[in-house]
């Protein structure tokens, strides 16, 4: 599909497509095209030392892009769907389901069976590309980027993050927001991606590095799904694992013995990882088939027995059930199979599959006696809800990622893990270091505009966040200058009644407005011209507490 994303309420684009009038598959009732989102600046353009970054804006590029209907989650291993035609004219109908969207070109066509790398790999040495050496690099032996730098990305929460974790993340400044990295918690989602430009000296065979951190989840994997110039290089990029460390690693893309070669063009190209539920997708369809069934059963059993049933009464469930006993040994199916592939998948992985066993207990239970089903059909709902929300954990895979390197075979990387000393050390540094360190809410954006004074009467962290907010959106957009101050609240009423108060005053009392607005000791925002039009911004209730006859 050849589209552009329209001005909307920026989330991610979703349709459903019929066939001849029907849907083929489950699948294809809810398919995702990407909005396409960047920086409104480089962070690194506007960093001053000393001086905390400003964090850019995030903007959508409104452009035409192609994407195939695909499974963006990554079940199928974010392969793209078939869809059967007869002979003839076909119908295709879209069903909107969220946001607009501009369609100018729809293209039937046989995608492309991924090769192994191994088949790849011998493709490129028949083909006659060479390897890159330290050689062909003007300095260091290899080609960095910022993992902040991103080229592109599919949401807008994606922007630069900070980090303090470590002092090798590139670039560190004690007790200074920097934002060094992207990712973290933001990026778990799967179907969510992120996009680089790399600038190879030459036409060639590289490896890849990511300097990256997943200790966000024990025992989990985070997988990813990597793209060359919008293209999957060979069927292992459909699945690169990011494993568990409490500290930062350099990942060279491989399989674990040996690095992986990727063909890149002289000059600029673009590298993407995509979120995907990876190496678990088989394990999350497994728990997705139980939980229709043990919903099944569920609904089957209150509508006879209502939701708290009598347990002395027989309720004959296997006689007006006629399916139960097929319900209960399906689910136990399903559930052991995932069982099984996660502990295939993970040695260390008993803490994940407590949920499962707590499940596959009950339902033994229930085949044993159908009088455990009326026992414990309060347990069984809890466990179908203790089974949903195992299932968003497992596909929610965390990732932040500091650099990304484009290097021959055998080049020195800068090290990312620290050891104790190293880490112990930076602690200390830390600990010590905040009783000193500049925590004061002075601005680090500076305009020729006028300056007013805010005062704020919540917590530090809150001040701070509103600093962030006001230097990074307000000011720069405004052209105003904003004295921030945290004061306690009641410090307001005498430096109001003599003459040294605020221009603006957060965090007060809900009373305080209507209370200070009927002696004349606030402003009326209704005296201002574009009050009508800026209230339609609020819900009519929000104003109703601060109104006072004519007055707001």
């Amino acid at each position: 599909i050849r589209y552009v994303a329209t001005e909307g309420r920026s989330s991610e684009i979703s349709r459903g497509i019929k066939i001849n009038g029907e849907y083929p598959f489950l699948e294809a009732e809810n398919f995702v095209l990407s909005r396409i989102w960047e920086d409104e600046f480089d962070v690194a353009t506007k960093r001053i030392t000393g001086n905390h970054d400003i964090k850019p804006k995030q903007v959508e590029k409104i452009m035409w892009n192609e994407e195939t209907i695909s499974d963006s989650v990554g079940y199928y291993g974010g392969k793209s769907y078939y869809f059967y035609f007869e002979q003839g004219v076909n119908e295709i109908t879209f069903i909107q389901d969220r946001e607009p969207v501009l369609i100018s070109e729809i293209t039937l066509f046989q995608d492309q069976v991924d090769q192994s790398y191994d088949d790849v790999y011998q493709e490129y040495i028949s083909s006659g590309y060479q390897k890159i050496t330290e050689d062909d690099f003007t300095s260091e032996g290899f080609y960095k980027v910022q993992g902040e730098n991103s080229y592109e990305k599919s949401t807008a929460i994606l922007s630069p993050a900070a980090n303090w974790s470590s002092y090798k993340i590139d670039p560190y400044e004690k007790f200074i927001m920097r934002y060094n990295t992207i990712g973290g918690n933001t990026w778990r989602i799967a179907g969510d991606w992120i996009s680089w430009e790399v600038v190879a000296p030459k036409a060639g065979l590289y490896q890849i590095t990511f300097k990256a951190n997943q200790n966000y989840k024990q025992n989990i994997v985070s997988s990813r799904i990597l793209k060359i110039n919008g293209e999957v290089p060979f069927a292992e990029a459909r699945n690169v694992s990011f494993n568990y460390d409490s500290d930062w690693q350099n990942v060279t893309l491989g399989d674990g013995e040996e690095a992986y070669w990727f063909y890149l063009e002289e000059g600029t190209n673009v590298i993407s990882l995509q979120a995907t539920i990876g190496i678990y997708n088989n394990v999350v369809k497994e728990i997705e088939y139980a939980i229709q069934l043990l919903n099944q059963i569920y609904r089957q059993v209150v509508m006879i027995a209502g939701t708290n049933p009598d347990q002395y009464q027989d309720y004959m469930f296997h006689q007006r059930i006629p399916d139960l006993s097929d319900y209960i040994a399906n689910s136990i199916e399903f559930i052991e199979n995932a069982k099984s592939e996660m502990q295939n998948i993970n040695e260390k992985s008993s803490s994940l599959i407590a949920t499962l066993d707590r499940v596959l207990y009950q339902l033994n239970k229930f085949q044993e006696s159908e009088k455990n089903i009326q026992i414990g059909l309060n347990e069984l709902d809890d466990n179908i809800s203790a089974l949903g929300t195992w299932v968003t954990s497992i596909s929610e895979q965390p990732l932040a990622v500091d650099l990304l390197y484009i290097h021959g075979d055998d080049v020195k990387l800068p090290k990312a893990t620290t050891n104790f000393f190293q880490k112990l050390w930076h602690e200390l540094v830390m600990l010590f270091g905040s009783y000193g360190a500049n925590t004061s809410l002075k601005s680090n954006v500076e305009v020729d505009g006028p300056t007013i004074t805010v005062w704020i009467m919540s917590g530090r962290d809150q001040s701070q966040l509103l600093r962030q907010i006001i230097d990074e959106q307000f000011t720069i957009q405004n052209n105003i200058n904003v004295e921030l101050k945290l004061v306690t609240t009641s410090a307001l009423l005498p430096a109001t009644l003599s003459g040294n108060g605020p221009d603006v005053a957060i965090g007060v009392g809900q009373n305080i407005p209507v209370n200070w607005g009927i002696r004349n000791a606030v402003v009326d925002l209704t005296t201002f011209s574009d009050f009508d039009s800026f209230s339609q911004s609020f819900h009519e209730s929000a104003v109703v507490p601060f109104a006072f006859r004519d007055s707001v």
